[in-house]
Parts: structure tokens; C-alpha cells; sequence
């Protein structure tokens, strides 16, 4: 009782003011300790919201008051890597993937919208790949790579193609000389057979149009056969008498019998190239030209190293003793050239 009056007396000695500020001391001290009650509540978590990474502090104790607390809107289509209900740890990771709306561009094509979660223009180019089974490429430079909402792209299609083409190759004529045959006339021992020549080659398209053609191969698969003809070299044996004739007059097919009249000394030039001949007969082996003042059309002839023939056709250069010896060739009328021959003329 004594020390309890002691403690007594000695407060009711302490003045007015000093009890105030101990008072105002204890206050402070209270509030002191509720603050620092909770900035030890507070959280360090890891933000990725759409590719842009953070470390965020927060006093939220769920995802849903951490969203509201940073001002951050989740809207339709995006997606968040947690639960709104999931509870807030230490340096946990929250991702949030933000939906693009693109409007594409390819080629000429009307423009289209696609939405994507890619960030950059690269990803979402092999995104689009993969379900348009085509290549594709940016049609401009872009400042950035990054994917923006509501973005214009324009792309190009890329495209390869391997393509394989098979061309003919014309086969050679061979002519061999044949001392049974008589001269002016031909045999066909081997008919000739063309060759294939097969092409690979890739083709490049960009944006539908050809940009580059590069050859992978290049061969003979089939290799050509020549055609063989065997060529007279046997001199006539010319007798001025009745004989029969075989030449390609009248019907195309052949003449009457008849003997060798009169030798005429001619200068002959070779033509070819078919048509119709001044007589209304096919150009033919065998319808030869000239000058009507010398020899008539319709006149039966035989021409020393060319064999049976008819007058059947005029030219402006065939004039006095010259005459023009159709063949079926190019290369036959160029290989008889310009000779003096003797012509028969059959009666």
C-alpha cells in the first residue's frame, strides 16, 4: 500500500505538458507499429504482360485485387497464366498473352483480318505459314518488328516449283553411197526415230509472277536414231532404143514405153519446198522445170544422174538450156548444187 501511494504521489507530481507529450509519444508509437506491420505484408511478383517483363511490388493478396491495384484490364480473347482466385506469392510469375487483330495484305488480294498472340512479325509470319501451307515474306520494311493491334501487314507468297520438261531432238540423215544403185536414185535403209532431251528445273514465283528459273538437270534420256538412205552412184547404161520407163508423171506413178530421142546439154540447178507446178502437178521428185521455148511441158525426159522425169513446171531464171531438178530435201538440192548434165528427151 505504501509503494502503491509512492507511485501516486510521484505522478500526480509530473506537470500537464509532460503528460501531453507522452501521451503524443505513445500515439506515434502505435501508429509506428501498424506501419511497419504492413509494408512487411507487402510482395514482389514477376509481371510479363504481353512480352513486356516487370517486377511489380504489391499488397494484393489475390490476382484479382493485383489486377484491379495496378490498373491492368484483361480483355476478351487474352489470356492470363493464373487463376483470378489464386492467392499472390513471393516473386511468382504472372503472363498475360494479348490478342492482335492483323489486317493482311497477300499479293493482290483483298485485304483479310487474322488474330494472333505472336509479338513479332517473324513469329507471326511461321504462324501463317503453317496453316497455309506457303511461304511468305514482308512486301515493305517495317520500322519495327514488333506485332501492334490493328496493324496493316503486306506479304508476298513464295513459292517453288520443280517442273520437268521433255523436248524432241530431230534425228540426222545419213547418206551412203551404193554402187548397185543406179544414179538419181535413193533407198531408205533405216528409217530415223527422234531423241527426248528431259529438263529439270526449279521455278521461283513471288507473289504469283516468275522471279527466277535455276536448271537442276539437263540430259539426253532418249538418244535419236539416224534415218539411213542409200544413194545411187552406178552410171546408166543409155541405148537409143525402145524401152519402158518408170518416172513420176501424168498420175504420179509412172509413163508408157518409148526410146530416146534427141541429147540436149544442159546446165542444172537443184529446188525443193512442194507446192503446185505450172502444169497443175505436184512438185515432186521426178517434175523437173524449164524453158518451154526449148522443151515443152509435158515432155518426157531422162536426166543423167538424176534419173526419169517429166517437163512439168517454169521458172523466171529457167531460160535457153537450163533446168531445175525438184528434191524432197533441203539438203539434197543443196548437196547436187549446179551441174552440166545431159539431158534424153524420150519420144
Amino acid at each position: 500500500m505504501e509503494h502503491l501511494r509512492f507511485i501516486k504521489n510521484q505522478v500526480d507530481r509530473i506537470s500537464k505538458p509532460v503528460k501531453t507529450a507522452v501521451f503524443l509519444f505513445i500515439i506515434l508509437l502505435f501508429f509506428a507499429g501498424v506501419a511497419n506491420a504492413y509494408e512487411q505484408n507487402h510482395q514482389f511478383v514477376y509481371l510479363d504482360d504481353n512480352g513486356v517483363k516487370t517486377e511489380v511490388k504489391t499488397y494484393a493478396s489475390n490476382i484479382k485485387e493485383f489486377l484491379k491495384e495496378q490498373n491492368i484490364v484483361i480483355n476478351e480473347g487474352d489470356i492470363l497464366s493464373v487463376d483470378l482466385d489464386a492467392d499472390i506469392k513471393k516473386h511468382m510469375e504472372i503472363k498475360i498473352e494479348r490478342k492482335a487483330d492483323i489486317i493482311l495484305y497477300i499479293d493482290d488480294e483483298a485485304p483479310w483480318h487474322r488474330d494472333t498472340y505472336a509479338k513479332k512479325i517473324d513469329e507471326f509470319i511461321e504462324e501463317l505459314e503453317e496453316k497455309m501451307d506457303c511461304e511468305y515474306e514482308t512486301a515493305v520494311k517495317y520500322d519495327s518488328s514488333a506485332i501492334k493491334d490493328k496493324m496493316e501487314l503486306k506479304l508476298v507468297s513464295v513459292k517453288e516449283e520443280e517442273v520437268t520438261d521433255v523436248q524432241e531432238i530431230d534425228f540426222e540423215i545419213t547418206y551412203v553411197e551404193n554402187g548397185e544403185l543406179e544414179k538419181g536414185t535413193e533407198k531408205v535403209v533405216q528409217e530415223g526415230q527422234k531423241g527426248e532431251r528431259t529438263i529439270v528445273a526449279k521455278k521461283l514465283y513471288k507473289g504469283g509472277n516468275l522471279e527466277e528459273t535455276t536448271i537442276i538437270s539437263d540430259s539426253v534420256t532418249k538418244q535419236p536414231v539416224s534415218k539411213i538412205i542409200e544413194k545411187g552412184t552406178k552410171e546408166p547404161v543409155v541405148k537409143n532404143e525402145t524401152r519402158a520407163v518408170n518416172a513420176n508423171v501424168d498420175s504420179g506413178k509412172h509413163v508408157s514405153s518409148g526410146s530416146f530421142g534427141r541429147e540436149i546439154k544442159m546446165k542444172a540447178t537443184a529446188y525443193t519446198g512442194g507446192g503446185t507446178t505450172a502444169s497443175g502437178r505436184p512438185a515432186q521428185v521426178g517434175v523437173v522445170a524449164v524453158d518451154t521455148k526449148v522443151i515443152p511441158l509435158g515432155t518426157k525426159l531422162y536426166i543423167e544422174g538424176y534419173g526419169y522425169a517429166v517437163a512439168g513446171d517454169t521458172g523466171g531464171a529457167i531460160k535457153g538450156n537450163k533446168i531445175d531438178l525438184y528434191f524432197d530435201t533441203h539438203r539434197e538440192a543443196i548437196n547436187f548444187g549446179v551441174k552440166n548434165v545431159k539431158v534424153y528427151v524420150i519420144e
